[in-house]
């Protein structure tokens, strides 16, 4: 092989990794948006193992669900952050889970774990494993 045929294979190898890449990229990006929804807007919501998840950033962010005009529905747990207090709590069936930080800052480093199987929430500090 010459030099001008070996440069231009590599340049059309280049050009066909990079479209497989791009391509690739564009459908994450697809089922991204399919199956976490509006998250970057106020306040997100989806469904893994018939469980209503939303998110949202402040804790008062969360919608009025009682508000008969509002489209989501009541959810079974939101995640939410903004203070970084790694926190659990249930308030009337619903539960709030704040999951820290894994940065450290103002509180030891956490991350949450959502077991969809017992449909429960831990809470991991990183300092502790």
């Amino acid at each position: 092989m010459q030099a001008d045929e070996l440069s231009e294979f590599s340049q059309d190898f280049h050009n066909e990794i990079w479209a497989e890449a791009h391509a690739l990229e564009a459908l994450r990006e697809e089922i991204f948006v399919q199956k976490v929804g509006a998250i970057l807007e106020e306040y997100g919501e989806i469904e893994i193992d018939k469980r209503k998840i939303g998110f949202v950033h402040k804790k008062s962010d969360i919608p009025n669900f009682q508000t008969p005009y509002t489209k989501y529905h009541i959810p079974n747990t939101i995640f939410y952050g903004h203070s970084h207090k790694p926190w659990i709590e249930e308030i009337k069936g619903v539960t709030y889970a704040n999951p820290g930080n894994l940065a450290g800052i103002h509180y030891d480093p956490t991350f949450a774990v959502y077991e969809t199987s017992s449909k429960k929430i831990k809470l991991i500090i990183l300092n502790q494993i």
